[in-house]
């Protein structure tokens, strides 16, 4: 009763419905001309067959689909479109991003680079005027001399510092 009237509850069914009698229409189309049956069972095509005229290109759907279009060949063709937009669109961003990651790199290796010469040059640094053990038990020898020295120099600024009183003061 719903299909004799064309009346429907709601759009799903009205979808569904045009749907259902679309495909049942290219079925009972690819019964007679259908791309598959043109070939026999061992792969040729038989002679009918090859006399008859194809459509190589069927009309292309337009670029914006009207929001009210329910043709499901139309809407497939423009989800696929859309979809491949987005895949080329993702593509270019992982391009994009893959080349900012390169760049990116290459320069945090240039920055380890520069830091690491750095710090050997200051190692190097730092050795040049740190001294070792040996350096440190001649600097301890040298202390014993300077500190008998000084108190041998040291003895004979206080002895003349006496004379000079006696001399001076009596």
């Amino acid at each position: 009763m719903v299909e004799d009237n064309k009346k429907f509850g709601s759009d799903g069914e009205r979808l569904s419905f045009e749907a259902g009698e679309y495909w049942s229409s290219v079925a009972a189309k690819g019964q007679t001309g259908s791309s598959f049956s043109k070939y026999t069972s061992n792969g040729r095509r038989s002679r009918r067959q090859s006399r008859e005229t194809e459509i190589t290109n069927p009309p292309s759907p337009p670029a914006v689909v009207d929001p009210e279009e329910t043709d499901p060949v139309i809407l497939i063709i423009d989800a696929l479109r859309k979809s491949s937009d987005a895949n080329q669109a993702a593509l270019a961003e992982a391009r994009a991003t893959r080349q900012d990651i390169a760049e990116s790199d290459r320069k945090v290796k240039n920055l380890a680079d520069t830091a690491v010469d750095n710090m050997r040059m200051v190692n190097t640094k730092i050795q040049n005027f740190t001294v070792n053990q040996t350096e440190l038990n001649r600097a301890k020898s040298h202390n014993v001399y300077w500190g008998i020295g000084g108190f041998i120099l040291g003895m004979v600024v206080l002895e003349a510092a006496m004379i000079a009183w006696q001399h001076l003061f009596g």
